[in-house]
């Protein structure tokens, strides 16, 4: 979507999400109020300026030499002479302030239009474009033939020096692909600009100023380069950008930086700290642009030593420091310029997260500058600003797979080789799961036992008597926390967070020999994890998913003051209408010594556009845990809602002895109720929940999800026009929360009361703690409106009785409890009938078409569901899916189709578009949530297409949709769509002439479907024309390849959607043998298919067979991801199997299906 050169899209989808958060809000508010601005201002042109250059054409770009002025000893002035280090007003005239205005202005509107996704920014941005670069009456040439004239020199024309003139450029083109997904900014305004741009580098790459430009000794030729990789990027022209990436350590850093770190060109100048830091902020530029196409080269180094992180660590020594220090020429601007590399520091650190030290840095010694620009495009909140001085322990882990005898057995010191030295520890990053690829090995368990982590931390806590704690986000399923060998900690419950304060233990340790001598100061943790079956802890082996083991959510080291914040509690309570609220603030305080010491507590509240409503300090003795803040009344408060998630702050500040902590927690304003026997409403108004499941799962690293990847999980659930999530079944990462909070999505989280029945004391307690732990640590989401007290709790197994008697009673405490800890929310279970009058809401079990019946028994059995129960919500339904297999026929008479039914991309389509089109008619229906979202491992389902995979998804375990992810687009979302069934189908099949039904899935009013480039007429959307809403044709294919063409109309808008398919009329026989061919998808991986065939050489398009994987040779097989490319057994899906293999060198890889069926194939 989206290609960035120095920016970084993850990044900046992250921070998206986020704008609402007091780090970015201002920011973001100064960025569109600057946007604003644009939208007033003519756009800029090279024609406006008051010369004309030397060839007589106003198009040609002039600017004059900065650091030139008049020679007082001349008449006229000239020629100019240099002073440098001072510009020249003169600049103004001509065209380089211009066109750095231009630059800026395409850049704030172009972020302003991503952010906001508000189309007149885009609309002006585009408009700036096409004047300064397209249009003909006002475009510049591109050309820099007079950039940077001296008067009086060279006979006026250009300098190479100019060359740099045009770096702002490099920024500009990062903002313009922002503008790829917005109306206004066309494919053709795009071509043409990089034809442009095309040219440009031309120039620059042959004329005589750019080639000179090229051999400069200092800073200009590192931004000449900067800008030919960012032009040849993005014209298109990876062989230039590549060229001048790879010769750049031998070319620019060898031969600008000495050994100690120096760059010689720049010291000799009157602002040599700017110039030594410019250069480098140029170098990292090259260095961003590097590593969005795999080459890295900022660790590049001589055989001398030279390197650039030797000059980066040659300007850090003075960032704290007056100018007086620095031992060079510095005339000006000495504190922009610390700040600068302030800001360069913590970009090396985004190119490389080893470099800690640098952010240790820029979190020292920045000016906090909440509206600046650089916190959108670069910062990460949670990486520099700390309420808490909190710090995520990612990096530094080592790891064991089996459990030790003991502590001792840990951190006892060893020689290399000794017998003391194994078993051998593996370096890991976190989060890190015990089972991030034997949960979906075919050929085994996964691991039930285990493991342990260590690490060595220097812990220094800023606060006097402070305390240090590690933060546990989540860690499965058992955990005990050592310091050296002294336990500190445990907790049981995988889903859960929790605190170990390690303050005592770790202040003892710092004092012994130990510490000084093995750890040099250092503190020892280590930590054990365990995911051991024990059927007294919850949730039950039985549940049909795997109980992961390993610290698989992040873990934070905490610094906090003697006193602290531990649990903020704000209850926002509306009216159904939302004409009035009231807003009620508590606190728990954490204060393990017990001090009685008088403090302030400040609180701010500020309303969702930033401003501040309410603000309050209260000075009393901290000797109780609890204390009231704030509780007042508001008029009309802005609601949160699905389609306009308004959220609020609340700014805690805990003034202790001149120590100061805060806490920031947001909340919002909303109302919802559901009716008996009838359906949902949020602020007064009827919404039909469109919900799905998710599980902490992905392909390659198990429960051990990033940040990243659950932005973009959350971000794909969105697009495709959910509103709502059931999270199965456990307490899930706050990360997830603040994502549906800030993009509308309502929620159903639980705890993992699952399956097997009920055990004793010790079982019922985790089962308490884990409600209370979970409504205390979420209970602030505005997102979350039902909490889950169980799942299949009918389901019996774990225990020699089962007693219906006794699960009742504890259904009925854990309700109680709920309610207690949170009486503004209602509690839910799925499929436990025995127990559906406890709860608030019950959802029943209802599979049709799936596990029942068919699917069109669908309405029958719902409004059964809803007459038979109270308050109705139907969670779970569904089936399973393999990606990539696809079926000729119609499925009328399939029913129960779990067992009867094919697994096949074409069933499943048509039994969610069944569902889809019948909840759109029922006006008694609260809502649903389909299972699930997205493929997920489980240790109950050896025998599936993809073994140990639940493929319910319509996603794959990797994030790849499947067909029946653009079905719920076509139903739920607004924004135009368009998606022909079958992009993974490549060949069909039938008789001659047969017509085949080819089913276009879009929420456009009105689409053409085109079959070989001839209409095939144009049909009228109806959500109530079975199936895909009467977008469907009956077409004759031709043998062999057919383009097919889909045309959406939505009032002006047309959108299309292309696929090619063959079709084989050819019958095959019995599968007889297996052909092997290779699809190379970058250097080193390629992509191995697998086609089992007849004996006649004809492919078996409907074979089912299991086809097996195996590799010998310099290869190995990407496997184990628990995705139908990514599996070494897996069933065939249209007679093929496919597989991505890493090629090191020479291999062979074979493929057999059954006994008798086998190839190899030899990769060279």
């Amino acid at each position: 979507m989206y290609a960035q050169s120095i920016w970084d899209i993850t990044r900046l989808e992250k921070i998206k999400t986020s704008l609402s958060q007091p780090y970015y809000s201002v920011a973001y508010q100064e960025l569109l109020k600057a946007a604003d601005e644009e939208l007033t201002k003519r756009p800029l042109s090279v024609m406006m300026k008051e010369k004309t250059p030397a060839s007589g054409d106003k198009h040609d770009y002039m600017s004059q030499a900065r650091y030139y002025w008049p020679d007082p000893s001349q008449p006229d002035g000239k020629p100019y002479i240099s002073r440098d280090g001072i510009s020249n007003p003169e600049l103004e005239k001509l065209d380089r302030v211009r066109l750095g205005e231009m630059a800026n202005s395409v850049t704030t509107l172009s972020l302003a239009y991503y952010f906001s996704n508000n189309e007149q920014y885009a609309q002006k941005a585009t408009e700036l474009i096409r004047v300064w670069f397209l249009n003909e009456d006002t475009r510049m040439n591109p050309n820099l033939n007079f950039a940077q004239v001296v008067p009086g020199r060279f006979n006026d024309q250009g300098r190479n020096y100019g060359v740099i003139d045009t770096y702002s450029f490099v920024e500009m083109l990062d903002a313009i692909q922002l503008l790829s997904q917005s109306k206004a900014f066309t494919a053709k305004d795009e071509k043409q600009l990089k034809e442009w741009f095309g040219k440009l580098l031309d120039w620059i790459l042959t004329s005589k100023q750019g080639q000179e430009e090229g051999s400069q000794k200092n800073n200009h030729s590192v931004a000449y380069d900067a800008q030919v990789i960012a032009f040849a990027l993005y014209n298109g022209n990876r062989k230039v950008a590549e060229k001048y990436l790879n010769e750049f350590p031998a070319k620019r850093i060898y031969a600008q930086i000495e050994p100690d770190g120096s760059q010689p060109e720049e010291l000799t100048r009157t602002l040599a700290f700017h110039y030594s830091q410019y250069n480098l902020a140029h170098m990292i530029d090259i260095f961003l642009m590097g590593k969005k196409i795999g080459i890295s080269i900022d660790q590049s180094t001589s055989a001398d030593g030279r390197n650039f992180y030797k000059a980066v660590d040659f300007l850090t020594p003075y960032i704290d420091k007056d100018v007086s220090a620095w031992p060079y020429q510095q005339i000006s601007g000495w504190k922009d310029k610390i700040q600068e590399l302030c800001e360069d520091l913590y970009r090396i650190y985004t190119l490389n997260p080893s470099r800690t030290d640098y952010l240790k840095f820029y979190k020292a010694n920045r000016i906090l500058k909440p509206e600046s620009r650089f916190n959108l495009l670069y910062v990460q909140a949670d990486e520099v600003v700390s309420a808490t001085n909190k710090t995520k322990l990612n990096d530094g882990w080592e790891f064991i797979r089996q459990d030790m005898a003991n502590a001792w057995e840990v951190v006892r010191p060893a020689a290399y080789d000794s017998p003391q030295s194994v078993p051998l520890w593996t370096k890991v990053t976190l989060p890190h799961c015990f089972n991030a690829e034997d949960a979906v090995d075919p050929d085994m368990n996964y691991y039930q036992g285990a493991g342990w982590y260590r690490i060595a931390l220097d812990i220094d806590n800023p606060y006097p008597n402070g305390r240090v704690i590690l933060e546990f986000e989540g860690a499965g399923q058992k955990t005990d926390v050592y310091i050296y060998t002294a336990k500190v900690a445990s907790h049981t419950g995988g889903y859960d967070g929790w605190r170990a304060d390690i303050t005592e233990a770790a202040a003892e340790f710092k004092q012994t020999d130990v510490c000084r001598e093995q750890y040099n100061g250092k503190i020892s943790i280590i930590i054990r994890c365990d995911n051991i079956r024990n059927t007294e802890q919850i949730p039950s082996d039985m549940s049909d998913f795997n109980l992961y083991g390993g610290l698989y959510r992040y873990v934070n080291l905490a610094y906090v003051p003697q006193i602290s914040f531990q649990y903020i509690r704000a209850d926002a309570v509306t009216d159904e209408r939302g004409k009035s609220g009231n807003l009620h603030i508590t606190t728990s305080l954490y204060n393990p010594t017990k001090s009685s010491d008088a403090a302030t507590v400040t609180v701010r509240v500020k309303d969702p556009t930033g401003k501040e409503i309410y603000r309050n300090s209260l000075s009393q003795s901290l000797d109780k845990k609890d204390l009231d803040i704030v509780s007042f009344g508001l008029k009309n408060p802005i609601l949160w809602s699905v389609d306009n998630p308004q959220l609020y702050t609340c700014e805690l500040t805990l003034d202790i002895n001149g120590f100061r902590t805060q806490a920031v927690e947001r909340f919002g304003f909303r109302h919802y109720e559901f009716k008996e026997k009838g359906p949902f409403f949020l602020n007064g108004k009827r919404l039909l929940l469109k919900g799905t499941h998710r599980h902490e799962d992905h392909a390659g690293i198990g429960s051990a999800m990033t940040e990243e990847l659950m932005i973009k999980e959350i971000k794909l659930i969105k697009d495709m026009g959910a509103n709502f999530i059931r999270l199965g079944h456990y307490q899930q990462s706050d990360i997830i929360l603040r994502l549906c909070d800030e993009l509308g999505i309502l929620v159903w989280e639980e705890i993992p009361w699952c399956r097997g029945g009920l055990g004793g004391e010790a079982y019922k307690e985790q089962a308490r703690r884990m409600l209370t732990n979970m409504i205390e640590q979420h209970r602030n989401h505005p997102s979350i409106i039902l909490w889950g007290l169980g799942n299949e709790n009918d389901w019996a197994g774990d225990f020699e009785t089962f007693d219906k008697d006794a699960i009742r009673s504890f259904m009925k405490e854990l309700h109680k409890l709920a309610h207690q800890l949170d009486n503004g929310r209602l509690t839910s279970i799925r499929r436990c009938d025995f127990c559906k009058d406890i709860v608030d809401v019950y959802s029943p079990s209802i599979w049709a078409g799936w596990y029942s019946r068919a699917f069109r028994n669908y309405r029958e059995m719902s409004d059964a569901g809803i007459e038979n129960t109270t308050r109705f919500f139907h969670a779970e339904w569904g089936g399973d899916s393999h990606a990539r297999r696809h079926a000729e026929g119609s499925f009328e008479e399939v029913s129960n189709a779990a067992k009867t039914g094919d697994w096949s991309e074409s069933y499943i389509v048509r039994l969610f578009d069944w569902h889809l089109k019948e909840q759109e008619k029922m006006p008694q229906l609260s809502g649903s949530a389909f299972w699930t979202f997205k493929d997920f491992s489980t240790p109950l389902r050896p025998e599936n297409p993809v073994p140990y995979v639940n493929q319910k998804g319509v996603v794959e375990r990797d994030l790849t949709p499947k067909e029946s992810y653009y079905v719920f687009q076509s139903y739920w979302t607004d924004k135009p769509m368009i998606h022909i069934y079958g992009h993974t189908w490549s060949v069909r099949w039938g008789e001659k002439n047969e017509k085949k039904e080819i089913l276009v899935y879009s929420n456009c009013p009105e689409a053409e479907l085109f079959v070989n480039g001839v209409s095939q007429g144009k049909k009228q959307r109806n959500s109530q024309d079975f199936p895909a809403a009467g977008l469907r044709w009956e077409v004759t294919l031709n043998e062999g390849t057919n383009s097919l063409r889909a045309v959406g109309f939505n009032k002006k808008q047309q959108i299309t959607d292309e696929i090619r398919q063959e079709y084989q009329t050819e019958k095959w026989g019995e599968e007889a043998q297996i052909a092997i061919t290779q699809t190379p998808l970058s250097n080193d991986t390629i992509l191995i298919q697998a086609e089992l065939k007849d004996k006649n050489g004809i492919r078996c398009l409907d074979s089912r067979k299991f086809i097996e994987f195996g590799i010998a040779g310099n290869g190995k097989l990407i496997q184990n991801q628990g995705t139908s490319v990514g599996s070494r057994k897996v069933q065939a899906y249209n007679g093929v199997a496919c597989i991505k293999v890493a090629k090191f060198g020479k291999c062979a890889v074979s493929a057999k299906a059954g006994d008798s069926i086998t190839n190899i194939f030899v990769m060279e």
